[in-house]
């Protein structure tokens, strides 16, 4: 992809296995270009939805419906990350078109409340919404002036919140379960730094492993080096605390070199969102809503559709 590239991400493709990836929102941040090495002149909104036991479960809701209708209602934070008006790019949209029903979603795993990862969550006010301890009470207090920032209570309050004690040592070797879907266990592991209570994703199964990383690192690169003094100080200003999300970045990086089973991807990253399309939909780029012909596919698909009619 190049810096120019029209962003045309969606999710018109089912992966196979009942996991799919969705773009719920798309931007071209202010100063993107200033990091080349970091950016690629436009980010995603990189959501996960799975299928299985008649339900849906989403980790990350990414923008929602009104918000991808109208970004500039979201104020500084839309001009700074340069928010596309994109309303059929929202989870809710997306899961209708793959022929889902958007209420058949019962859970969303939440990375963190950051506005453009918990925006959504006012499209699937009956779902339960899981968090950890840490960031719910993060984002309720907003001690300091950047957690009064990047948390809007409107987005997600009231919520069906399922709360989850996460400690700082939770690794992938002892994650903290919260629910199964088809075939598929989701965890927390605690990646901090980001936010108090930032976690990650990890779901694992028969056939794949999987960490959605959230917000702990913006590009892959990040997991190679710390990058140029220009970086860090863009780091500073959206991290809570530079220690903990250095420490964080740096248990990914062993995992990336030990874990080889373990796909690991974050929210932002267009190219790391392009390849996980693609590996879900299998070596041969087929596409997955005819792959999910298979037996895993059919039940997953057959029976989120199926409860929700």
């Amino acid at each position: 992809m190049t810096d120019d590239e029209p962003i045309t991400l969606g999710a018109s493709h089912r992966g196979n296995g009942g996991l799919t990836h969705l773009a719920c929102g798309t931007g071209r941040p202010l100063g993107a270009r200033l990091f080349k090495s970091r950016f690629k002149g436009y980010m995603v909104c990189h959501c996960l939805l799975f299928a299985g036991d008649g339900r849906l479960v989403l980790v990350d809701a990414g923008l929602s419906r009104e918000e991808l209708r109208a970004p500039r209602k979201l104020g500084w934070f839309a001009t700074a990350l340069g928010l596309q008006s994109e309303p059929q790019l929202a989870a809710y949209e997306q899961i209708g078109a793959l022929d889902f029903n958007p209420s058949a979603v019962t859970d969303v795993v939440l990375t963190h409340l950051d506005l453009d990862h918990a925006g959504g969550l006012r499209d699937f006010p009956d779902a339960r919404v899981h968090v950890s301890e840490a960031e719910l009470d993060a984002a309720r207090r907003r001690r300091t002036m950047g957690e009064r920032m990047r948390y809007r209570a409107s987005q997600w309050e009231p919520a069906r919140w399922v709360v989850h004690a996460v400690s700082d040592s939770t690794d992938v070797s002892s994650p903290v379960e919260l629910l199964r879907v088809g075939n598929w266990t989701l965890s927390y592991v605690s990646l901090p730094g980001h936010t108090r209570g930032h976690c990650g994703v990890l779901a694992t199964s028969s056939d794949a492993n999987v960490l959605h990383c959230g917000d702990a690192y913006y590009d892959r690169s990040e997991l190679a080096d710390a990058g140029s003094f220009l970086f860090r100080c863009f780091k500073r200003g959206v991290d809570t605390s530079l220690a903990q999300a250095e420490s964080s970045r740096r248990r990914l990086r062993v995992l990336q070199a030990e874990r080889a089973d373990l796909q690991l991807f974050c929210s932002h990253d267009p190219d790391e969102f392009a390849e996980a399309v693609g590996h879900s939909l299998g070596a041969d780029g087929a596409d997955g809503a005819d792959g999910a012909d298979g037996a895993d596919g059919a039940d997953c698909s057959d029976g989120a559709r199926d409860a929700a009619i």
